[in-house]
């Protein structure tokens, strides 16, 4: 194999791993290009408990949420009463849920669920 280049082995577990059917107990079989599971595993859950979110990271950094604001919901704009636009429908590849908090200058920021990067939890509930 010429330097360089990745395994035929790290590439089946690179694309497992993108495709999420990668098993950590994954065997390569002898010459094949397909990985053989040896456990089934249950699916992983990265439950976040909203009541919990401390910072939520957005694309221009990380913003202090004030305790039990962050909130999801349905991604709307709004004029008199009217929707002008509804997340996830009309076609529009855009999120039907959203989120709002309020910072810790109590301005509400509120946008698509897309928008989140990262959010830290608080570790005291």
């Amino acid at each position: 194999m010429p330097s360089g280049q990745a395994s035929p082995y790290v590439l089946d577990l690179l694309m497992g791993f993108a495709s999420g059917f990668y098993l950590p107990n994954a065997l390569q079989r002898e010459g094949a290009r397909e990985i053989i599971r040896t456990k089934e595993c249950a699916p992983m859950s990265l439950a976040i408990d909203t009541e919990k979110v401390a910072e939520v990271m957005l694309p221009d950094g990380w913003h202090t949420v004030a305790k039990g604001s962050f909130t999801l919901d349905a991604y709307e704009y709004e004029e008199d009463g009217k929707t002008l636009f509804r997340g996830g429908h009309d076609g529009l590849p855009l999120p039907a849920t959203g989120f709002v908090f309020t910072d810790d200058n109590g301005q509400a920021i509120c946008g698509p669920i897309s928008s989140i990067r990262a959010v830290k939890l608080s570790k005291a509930g």
